[in-house]
């Protein structure tokens, strides 16, 4: 049985229309993907549909 889980990454990246980006690091058995999602907690008002919602990249497919 494998366990999947979310951690924080300390990593936060700036996008000038969505605002400050938080990521987490992806733990699927024993591998890690480093920064492989992230969320804007407080997305700015253009992007606030995003707000709540989690994005994955590097490789992930959510399915």
């Amino acid at each position: 049985m494998s366990a999947t889980a979310l951690t924080p990454s300390s990593t936060t990246t700036i996008c000038s229309w969505k605002g400050t980006a938080h990521c987490h690091n992806l733990s699927v058995s024993v591998s890690v993907n480093t920064d492989a999602a992230w969320y804007h907690p407080v997305p700015k008002p253009d992007a606030e549909q995003i707000q709540s919602r989690i994005a994955f990249w590097k490789g992930m497919e959510v399915g």
